[in-house]
């Protein structure tokens, strides 16, 4: 099977969404977000929700992981937060 038929396989982005070469999705509008990865964007706006006594626990620097390994699955709960030393 070629590259374009594979391609052809995958569900379509939402507009301002474009898929790296290696799967992850990232924004290309609006302005404010382009060339940041949607899982990261993701888990900032659950960190921003999140008390600052619970922040104080989490690790840092962090990388954040595809608990299904699906790169086009960002939903919160999928999404796992690991030490940069551990990813």
């Amino acid at each position: 099977m070629s590259k374009s038929d594979q391609a052809s396989l995958l569900p379509p982005l939402p507009p301002g969404v474009t898929r790296t070469k290696a799967g992850h999705l990232r924004y290309t509008s609006p302005k404010s977000k382009r060339g940041q990865y949607v899982h990261r964007d993701m888990i900032e706006q659950l960190l921003a929700e999140t008390p600052y006594s619970v922040r104080l626990m989490l690790p840092y620097p962090y990388e954040v992981h595809h608990q299904d390994y699906d790169k086009e699955h960002n939903c919160g709960r999928n999404l796992l937060m690991l030490d940069i030393k551990l990813h």
